[in-house]
């Protein structure tokens, strides 16, 4: 179950539409769980790398991401 941005599960969690960097890429949080975010990448397909990301969302551990607290227009 994903929750809502005020209900913040870890305080060092992203929010919703937040812009996140995993692995040097930037995401945006689709959804926020216990220990991980949903979020899709900001330009995909990810150039050199496909073969590591044939997905255009993942799972990211809280602890595998740096936030950047840019929120970001919902599409």
């Amino acid at each position: 179950m994903a929750f809502e941005k005020e209900e913040k599960i870890n305080e060092n969690a992203a929010v919703l539409n937040e812009k996140i960097i995993y692995d040097g890429l930037e995401m945006k949080v689709i959804a926020v769980y216990n220990n991980s975010v949903a979020a899709e990448f900001l330009e995909f397909p990810v150039k050199g790398r496909e073969a590591d990301f044939p997905y255009s969302r993942t799972a990211v551990n809280h602890k595998n991401y740096k936030r950047t607290h840019e929120i970001l227009e919902e599409k």
